[in-house]
């Protein structure tokens, strides 16, 4: 089935790079909509979850700006998100002792808690939405779409 055909189009998307490259969003756009929604029950959006598996893979503490520079989605708005992670007590805020300009973002308790019960949850919801690929269909799935990015400009 094309991607017009999916989308009810009249026509269909012309030529095989147009096709990847368009069903790449829609792919993208399709996941990312049913990750929120699967989050949604953790009171956190997939932005903030990021953050906190960015923060876990850190040991717990990162300055602001590094986590900026390691999201799978980059957005202008991270010290928002952050600030929102802290009233929910998943994160604190730390001023740097030796530079006062510098914050980091330390993962706390609740937020380490909170990432355990999202991970438990997450290779279940995995299986049900991609479990269907083989492990050579997902491994070569990735190659091909790394390999489309790597020319990217950041």
């Amino acid at each position: 089935m094309t991607l017009g055909h999916l989308l009810k189009r009249e026509r269909d998307i012309e030529g095989p790079l147009r096709e990847l490259f368009f069903t790449t969003i829609y792919a993208s756009d399709q996941f990312e909509r049913r990750f929120a929604d699967f989050l949604r029950p953790f009171g956190v959006t997939p932005c903030q979850y990021d953050i906190l598996a960015i923060l876990w893979d850190a040991g717990g503490r990162l300055p602001i700006g590094d986590i900026g520079e390691r999201l799978v989605r980059q957005t202008s708005a991270l010290g928002a998100y952050v600030d929102r992670l802290a009233k929910a007590d998943l994160v604190t805020r730390e001023r740097s002792e030796t530079d006062r300009r510098q914050v980091y973002a330390v993962l706390s308790s609740d937020g380490a808690n909170a990432l355990e019960k999202i991970h438990e949850s997450l290779e279940n919801w995995e299986e049900l939405l991609i479990g269907h690929l083989t492990t050579s269909e997902a491994e070569v799935t990735t190659k091909v779409l790394k390999k489309a990015t790597e020319r990217l400009p950041n």
